[in-house]
């Protein structure tokens, strides 16, 4: 169950006023979210969690400058998004590696017989394939939009953007990763 936001306006005030139990209440609620989200878009698990560590810090440090604008989670995960980014230029001049979409939390559960099993596992290493040709910032809001749920505005919030410049890129990252799906992310497929 997602918390809600005045929960979470309510735990960074109280962290903002100097209690740091109201830390751990929005690190059990967020960390799962965000760690996947910095996984992404991190080269490995250790990027992704020293980015995690860097993410709840920096609330802890800057809860009182929650301005309440957008909602908090937006909030963090525009923290999130930008310690992967500080990740990634440390890390200057290393492969970037993508995951399959099995290891964005599709995991295969379906109960289908074998040979349809295949054929979806199949599908969704094409549409891995597809989003690793994307840039970084059309992977990061598919992400958040499409993977983690963010609604609209706190997609918007996490990216710093507007509301209106977030669907245009949502939907022109979409086309990109149906365009990349078509020229080639089903190669390799079996039929």
């Amino acid at each position: 169950m997602q918390p809600t936001d005045d929960e979470d306006r309510a735990a960074l005030a109280r962290l903002a006023a100097g209690d740091r139990g109201a830390l751990s209440g929005l690190v059990a609620r967020h960390q799962d979210a965000l760690f996947r989200f910095l996984r992404r878009l991190s080269s490995d698990s250790a990027s992704a969690e020293d980015a995690l560590q860097e993410t709840f810090v920096s609330v802890y440090r800057h809860a009182s400058h929650f301005r309440g604008e957008g909602s908090v989670r937006g909030w963090m995960f525009a923290i999130a998004r930008r310690q992967a980014a500080l990740g990634r230029r440390r890390h200057v001049g290393e492969p970037a590696q993508h995951e399959s979409l099995e290891t964005l939390g599709l995991e295969a559960g379906w109960g289908e017989d074998g040979r349809a099993l295949l054929d979806r596992l199949a599908d969704q290493q094409a549409v891995g394939r597809a989003l690793g040709r994307l840039s970084d910032e059309e992977q990061e809001i598919l992400l958040l939009h499409d993977v983690e749920g963010l609604s609209g505005s706190e997609t918007a919030t996490a990216l710093e953007l507007s509301v209106s410049a977030m669907k245009s890129r949502l939907h022109r990252a979409r086309l990109r990763l149906a365009g990349a799906l078509e020229k080639g992310g089903r190669d390799g497929r079996g039929s």
